[in-house]
């Protein structure tokens, strides 16, 4: 459904300048996020180059500082798994990336990805009002687990499992559920420095990360447990996590630790 706000975002798309990359012409149309490592915005193909798009084609444009460490890993990771779901026939549900298109005068560079317009996971489960049924619940799981078995084939640890990193493609009943950030990841090969840098969000951390221990793979299925009390209390579990557990919250991490572990 086209409405009056969407009329007014595309509107202030004209301040916006194009991107010219090597599989199309993009322009922002608005933003619909911001992060830790840059900003969301819709776009438009205004040009296409590929095959992939069309004109008028919506995608994501995901823009950071080339500086800036977790951004070149996102889109390293990005084209290994490119790579990887080429070989693969099955649905990876990870969000499809097209291109990066870098500018190192700007300091920036901008990813083009798969625009899911749904809403992410986390949103879902809140906006379900207490209906989040279990067997709901089990499809959730069932696709996040496949996404870890993929990540786990590729040699890849994500550490930053969480509801809003799940995005469903769209709003209708045939939506998909697909994982949109790589900015945490590391290779499980990496050398313990990089798989012990910071990463991850505090509710969904594993254990060894206040210890400071390397991630493995065992750190994304710790997050993937947390996400599937998630999905199973639904909005039950999100009121004692908000009224509780941060109020509760103690510097000393082995102390954390032991108290979040039994949620």
């Amino acid at each position: 459904m086209h409405t009056a706000m969407d009329t007014n975002r595309e509107a202030n798309s004209t301040s916006y300048q194009p991107l010219r990359g090597k599989m199309g012409v993009y322009v922002k149309k608005y933003l619909i996020g911001k992060g830790a490592q840059g900003a969301v915005s819709v776009g438009k193909v205004i040009e296409a180059k590929s095959s992939e798009f069309s004109v008028g084609h919506d995608v994501a444009l995901k823009t950071g500082n080339l500086s800036d460490w977790g951004v070149i890993r996102e889109i390293k990771m990005f084209q290994k798994l490119v790579e990887r779901q080429k070989e693969s026939p099955q649905e990876s549900y990870i969000v499809r990336y097209h291109e990066a298109i870098g500018s190192r005068q700007l300091n920036k560079v901008t990813l083009v990805l798969e625009y899911c317009s749904g809403e992410d996971l986390f949103q879902n489960i809140i906006n379900s009002n207490g209906t989040y049924s279990e067997d709901r619940a089990a499809a959730t799981i069932h696709t996040i687990a496949l996404v870890l078995s993929n990540l786990m084939q590729w040699n890849i640890i994500h550490r930053d499992l969480k509801p809003e990193n799940f995005v469903y493609t769209n709003r209708t009943d045939d939506k998909v559920l697909k994982l949109i950030d790589f900015g945490m990841s590391c290779f499980a090969d990496e050398s313990a420095d990089i798989r012990n840098s910071a990463a991850g969000t505090l509710m969904y951390n594993p254990p060894e990360s206040f210890n400071s221990e390397p991630a493995t793979y065992a750190s994304d299925i710790w997050s993937l447990g947390k996400e599937n009390l998630i999905s199973i209390y639904s909005t039950q579990y999100m009121s004692f996590i908000h009224h509780s557990l941060f109020e509760e919250y103690i510097v000393d991490s082995t102390e954390y630790y032991w108290r979040t572990s039994l949620i």
